[in-house]
């Protein structure tokens, strides 16, 4: 009996399922994936950019959103790979001063 079961084992899933397991350690938790290993869909075939948001009203939810997903793929990549990353986003318009995530 697992207490969660994610489907699908792209990055959408395989997040879930971390994102689970650390916020529920003691539950069970079941991936499941259709293929012989992760990614092989969507997931494996994007550009591997990560689209930081720049395209949104500043202040609006999706730009937050986007602001809170930068800055855990960067606490993400560096616990992952035990080294220090830096990704800098400056973006100047004429709605919002320079801003350095």
């Amino acid at each position: 009996m697992y207490d969660y079961v994610v489907l699908g084992g792209g990055i959408v899933g395989v997040s879930t399922a971390l994102s689970l397991i650390n916020k529920h350690p003691d539950n069970k938790i079941l991936l499941i994936e259709k293929e012989n290993s992760f990614a092989k869909h969507q997931t494996g075939h994007n550009s591997g950019v990560i689209h930081a948001g720049v395209y949104y009203q500043p202040g609006s939810l999706k730009a937050e959103f986007c602001r809170e997903g930068l800055k855990e793929t960067i606490s993400f990549a560096a616990k992952a790979s035990k080294r220090q990353l830096a990704f800098v986003l400056r973006i100047i318009s004429p709605m919002s001063s320079a801003v350095n995530y």
